[in-house]
């Protein structure tokens, strides 16, 4: 079973290009992105692996707000997932000893002993804290532009998209075909998960879409037209106009 935090040892350092603060460390074979000058190579560090959910409570992590946050157990909480900055993969956290001075790193074994419990980590389980969203600070949220028609006809999304509703999973065009008026989960005004009604669906055809790929794999196709919320800049954007690092907000299925 994976571990949730563990000792690793530094085994490589590599420059990120046009980053000043930032650098690529190397674990175990393991990409993270740390603080320039943070560690050198022969250095240990307390490594977090991705799919790790981490407590905003804890001070040490409270920097992890403006790349998400999920409420799990009542509590305020970061998930860690593989994500790309400047371009350069970070596959988990990886922070000094020192950054933990009330644990007990000189204990038998200690390269192989998980701290997760103390710290109050545990592993992201989609079939117990699924569905949920992946939600940034609350000043990035945004009402949907009134330039934007909500019901516009030119702005789709491709009939193989997977739409969430309170009996499971379907296809867009399934429910297009069943003339489906039931409910769906979506994403309010204030980034919070709701359920909403259908009132009406519309089968088009377009030659040109745009292919959406999310860090996790995931792929969603859209018109070139369709509006895209990103949160960190708290407005929409037409898909033809995305680029690689962009961040949207997106509600989880339990598989994910």
């Amino acid at each position: 079973m994976a571990k949730l935090a563990t000792i690793r040892t530094v085994t490589g350092i590599d420059p990120i290009k046009d980053a000043d603060k930032i650098e690529q460390v190397w674990i175990d074979g393991w990409s993270l992105v740390s603080k320039k000058g943070e560690f050198k190579v022969g250095d240990v560090g307390l490594y977090m692996e991705v799919d790790t959910v981490l407590p905003l409570s804890n001070p040490l992590f409270e920097f992890l707000k403006e790349r998400g946050t999920r409420t799990i157990n009542n509590q305020l909480c970061h998930r860690l997932k593989s994500i790309k900055l400047r371009g350069t993969l970070s596959q988990g956290l990886l922070l000094p000893l020192s950054h933990f001075p009330d644990i007990d790193f000189e204990v038998e074994d200690k390269f192989e002993k998980d701290f997760g419990e103390e710290l109050g980590l545990f592993r992201y389980d989609p079939e117990i804290h699924g569905p949920g969203i992946r939600v940034l600070p609350a000043q990035a949220a945004g009402s949907f532009p009134s330039y934007i028609p909500k019901t516009d006809q030119e702005r789709c999304l491709d009939g193989d998209t997977i739409i969430l509703t309170p009996t499971g999973e379907f296809k867009l065009v399934d429910l297009v075909h069943q003339q489906y008026r039931g409910q769906v989960y979506c994403i309010d005004d204030t980034n919070n998960v709701c359920l909403d009604d259908v009132i009406n669906t519309i089968e088009k055809h377009d030659d040109e879409w745009i292919e959406i790929e999310m860090e996790n794999g995931t792929v969603i196709v859209v018109t070139k037209d369709h509006p895209i919320y990103l949160p960190n800049l708290g407005v929409y954007r037409e898909a033809q106009y995305l680029v690689e690092g962009d961040e949207l907000l997106a509600i989880l299925s339990p598989k994910d």
